[in-house]
């Protein structure tokens, strides 16, 4: 359905899913920025209505660059799978000297870590 991010003591990737069910559950899936694979559980919450919203925050900002996949599962089948970044977002704000600085901020991170 769309996604954002949320900019509190870190930077939250949300996305956003439509025609969801309580008890539905989700699964977050990225490759971190020293190349392992993370895959964590996360909490499928009501935002309005049938929409539901997954908040990314397994993700360091070292990990802006990194695609996030988010499966919604209904039991055990894949209802709805979406995937975005951090960097995907700012792309999309078009030139907004905030999210300009989050990447710049980002990239310095992940040069830090190698």
């Amino acid at each position: 359905y769309g996604s954002n991010l949320s900019l509190e003591d870190k930077i939250l990737l949300n996305l956003y899913f439509k025609n969801c069910t309580e008890g539905m559950t989700a699964e977050v899936s990225y490759t971190d920025y020293s190349g392992r694979t993370v895959t964590a559980e996360a909490e499928l919450e009501q935002y309005s209505g049938n929409i539901y919203k997954v908040v990314v925050d397994e993700i360091v900002l070292a990990d802006a660059f990194s695609l996030v996949t988010v499966e919604v599962f209904n039991g055990e089948t894949v209802y709805a799978t979406a995937t975005d970044s951090v960097e995907s977002y700012v792309a999309r704000a078009e030139g907004s000297d905030l999210y300009d600085t989050i990447i710049k901020f980002a990239t310095s991170a992940k040069a830090y870590f190698f």
